[in-house]
């Protein structure tokens, strides 16, 4: 057999993986990333050079937000569904991406940056499930029978790698069940209903990921807090989108790690906390007068609004039908 073959003056290299039609093919076990880890960090190397483009706060957070979704996570997670991807990648992505959209600070949730400040955006790991998703439904339609098979074999998945959030779980059937009774089929229902199912679900994966003041005793309500932060004008939203993602920070934070930096406040000399400035420092007794409804909410109703200002699951606005003056 081997004077079959003919002779080879070169040596043969022998892969591990490679591409086909632009997917990565693996021919062992082992698990490497190879290009899709270049091609993450090129997508945050992307994301780091518009973060200084040449023109107005409004237009600037627009195009980024819009680029980012549809141009950086279709290059930097292409064949992602595919592959495993540790969630240190989409740590990456989501810090960039709050670097770019709020400034370099460190306290600001990527979390929250990349669920809570615009319609456009979606958070890539969500973006990587629905691309799975999306891909299953697809192949249900053309070849029903093979898409079962994938589904019975994913869901009997018995590996150490989960590739999914907590909570979330595929059945044979192709049910995808998830918290608070949610559930979609992916072999049958809608792409549209579909997608929108797993937005509902990933709210409480927000809360089960973070642990953070303002955050964990309700489940925050995606849709409403878009609508309502997209209502506000360019100046109002580049004021607030800091307290959106929790990046504002009150004097008695700044001294907890800088030692020059002292914790009272600059106008009164109490302590500088969020309670402080919104609700008991002189210097803004006059604009609290204006607005009694408000700080009553923030007093007995909503006191988490004070660290965080995002809107609640479900929730039946107080002060909805009282007309407020403009500041």
């Amino acid at each position: 057999m081997q004077g079959d073959l003919p002779e080879f003056t070169e040596d043969v290299a022998v892969l591990s993986c490679v591409k086909d039609l632009g997917e990565l093919v693996h021919y062992n076990r082992s698990i490497s990333l190879g290009h899709i880890k270049e091609m993450i960090e090129e997508g945050i190397h992307r994301i780091q050079r518009i973060e200084w483009l040449p023109c107005d706060l409004h237009r600037k957070a627009l195009f980024i937000q819009t680029y980012i979704d549809q141009n950086i996570w279709p290059f930097a997670l292409y064949s992602c569904d595919t592959t495993y991807i540790g969630q240190k990648h989409f740590d990456k992505l989501r810090r960039a991406t709050v670097n770019t959209l709020v400034g370099h600070w460190h306290n600001a949730s990527p979390m929250l940056a990349c669920n809570f400040l615009s319609k456009f955006l979606m958070d890539p790991f969500l973006y990587t499930l629905c691309q799975c998703i999306r891909i299953i439904r697809r192949l249900a339609t053309v070849q029903h029978d093979l898409a079962v098979e994938t589904v019975q074999n994913a869901a009997t998945y018995d590996g150490s790698r989960p590739f999914g959030p907590v909570g979330w779980e595929l059945n044979a059937n192709g049910i995808v069940s998830g918290p608070d009774h949610l559930q979609f089929d992916v072999l049958k229902d809608p792409i549209k209903k579909i997608i929108n199912t797993c937005r509902e679900m990933w709210n409480h994966h927000i809360i089960a990921s973070m642990d953070r003041k303002g955050i964990g005793d309700f489940l925050l309500d995606s849709r409403l807090s878009l609508r309502v932060y997209a209502k506000c004008t360019e100046s109002v939203q580049q004021l607030t989108k800091m307290n959106v993602v929790g990046g504002f920070q009150t004097q008695s934070m700044k001294a907890i790690w800088h030692k020059e930096t002292s914790e009272k406040c600059v106008f009164c000399g109490e302590c500088d906390t969020r309670d402080h400035r919104l609700l008991h420092c002189p210097l803004g007794t006059e604009i609290r007068s204006q607005y009694p409804d408000v700080i009553d909410v923030l007093h007995n109703m909503r006191p988490e609004w004070i660290y965080i200002c995002l809107c609640p699951d479900s929730m039946k606005w107080p002060f909805s039908s009282v007309r407020i003056p403009k500041l």
